[in-house]
């Protein structure tokens, strides 16, 4: 075996690895100790309060200037003091909630921004790649085309629609119109419309079939002459 040369080892190089740091809190984790502790002050609050009451008890029971009635006294006083420390303790705890609450919100805020960003760069990329694949100049002639056929339906049923009757007329124009005619009649021949009898199914003015409808009126000119009147 071919002994070599010895190198130089650093002084530190059979020394143990740092240990890696340990995470630091999160939100969720302060979030749930400081309902822990709120829960702890609550409990604690509720104790005092039945604690003074009994002692209120007490002092009742107690004549004012015993010895008994002062040790109950202060003994109220320290619990009362107790109380008050312990409502002080959840009130600043309720602020640290409120503001670790905010926290949480912003970054939560935050992660939605970030992912919102990334899905509209994603999306902007690929509605890039899928505009290069239309042709614009087909869609602008698409576009023209059809709105030439639409234009030529269009012709096409107003065309077939087409009304060939004649205009509705107003009943006082109608009349206006015959009342001229008749004047007109009678100022050229002297003559005047024969007023006819209307019969079921027929229009007035229209004279009515001879074998189908007849009126006969009698003579009574002759009967009047024989009488002598």
């Amino acid at each position: 075996m071919v002994m070599g040369k010895s190198k130089d080892v650093p002084a530190n190089f059979y020394a143990q690895a740092p240990a890696p740091a340990a995470p630091g809190p999160n939100v969720s984790s302060v979030q749930h100790n400081l309902d822990v502790r709120i829960a702890t002050l609550t409990e604690k609050i509720k104790k005092c309060d039945m604690e003074l009451i009994r002692q209120k008890q007490e002092l009742k029971q107690c004549r004012k200037d015993s010895s008994q009635y002062n040790m109950a006294k202060q003994r109220a006083s320290r619990m009362l003091k107790q109380k008050r420390t312990l409502e002080m303790q959840l009130d600043q705890t309720f602020k640290q909630q409120v503001n670790v609450d905010a926290v949480s919100m912003a970054v939560e805020q935050m992660k939605e921004a970030k992912d919102t960003i990334s899905i509209m760069e994603s999306t902007n990329k690929q509605l890039a790649k899928e505009i290069k694949k239309v042709d614009l100049d087909k869609a602008e002639n698409l576009q023209d085309d059809l709105e030439d056929i639409l234009n030529q339906t269009n012709y096409i049923s107003e065309t077939l629609g087409r009304d060939y009757t004649v205009d509705g007329v107003d009943e006082e124009d109608l009349e206006a119109e015959l009342d001229g005619i008749e004047e007109d009649l009678f100022l050229n021949t002297g003559t005047e419309v024969p007023m006819t009898k209307a019969i079921p199914g027929q229009y007035a003015g229209v004279p009515a079939p001879q074998d189908t409808y007849s009126e006969h009126i009698p003579d009574t000119t002759s009967a009047y002459k024989n009488t002598g009147q």
